[in-house]
């Protein structure tokens, strides 16, 4: 994550990274994103998901979504996108990108606490 971009994902560090897995023989499938960041809140900019959904096509990776924190954003200055509207938003330039959103009642702001319950979006 890069502090002087908001706490957004620098595609340069993660090609950086699969990079270097690859040298080492290992082959990366997925990413796994957990927007909003938990416990601050912080929220991925759509642009910047825009980025990541292109890179994931380019190098085939499918994206684990973790957005189970989505009514937990605390400044009126973030707002929540999810990674489905941002891949379908996109069209044919997410055209094939494989998506699993995860969702739950038990981690809401208004403190569910003792429910259980949660779903998974596929694309």
């Amino acid at each position: 994550l890069d502090e002087a971009n908001n706490w957004g994902l620098s595609i340069a560090e993660l090609s950086r990274s699969v990079a270097e897995s690859r040298a080492k023989g290992i082959q990366p499938r997925a990413i796994v994103i957990i927007n909003p960041g938990n416990p601050t809140g912080q929220c991925l900019t759509e642009e910047n998901m825009q980025e990541i959904v292109r890179y994931c096509k380019q190098e085939r990776l499918v994206i684990f979504a973790d957005e189970v924190y989505q009514t937990n954003v605390y400044l009126p200055s973030q707002k929540f996108v999810s990674f489905r509207k941002v891949i379908l938003d996109m069209g044919k330039a997410a055209e094939d990108v494989e998506l699993l959103s995860f969702h739950t009642v038990s981690k809401g702001a208004v403190g569910e606490c003792g429910r259980r319950g949660a779903y998974v979006e596929c694309l």
